[in-house]
């Protein structure tokens, strides 16, 4: 296993076809994989408690819901900051990988 962690773009469930593709290729997964979702909700803004939802899937896979409310602009960058700052996440943003799959 790579030490890395990448984060793949994904839809609030399932799993993202670019990180498919790259299991498929590579024959590797990386220690930790983040799969980012990021998602309008109804409200104008979403409170700032409540902005980051962390889903453990397993095997070192963590779901990462990032919550924007319909007037927001969203900023990913910084709220994947904030999520790399959860006690159980702990990961440098820095020392991520990124496989990008729209969906």
């Amino acid at each position: 296993m790579n030490s890395g962690k990448p984060t793949s773009t994904a839809a609030s469930t399932g799993i993202p076809l670019g990180l498919t593709h790259h299991l498929r290729h590579n024959r590797v997964l990386h220690e930790r994989v983040l799969l980012l979702a990021s998602i309008n909700t109804d409200e104008p803004r979403v409170e700032l408690e409540h902005p980051i939802r962390l889903v453990p899937v397993g095997a070192g896979i963590t779901r990462v819901l990032l919550h924007f409310g319909f007037m927001e602009i969203p900023n990913v960058m910084e709220a994947l900051k904030l999520a790399c700052l959860e006690p159980e996440l702990v990961a440098s943003i820095l020392r991520t990988s990124r496989i990008i799959s729209g969906g």
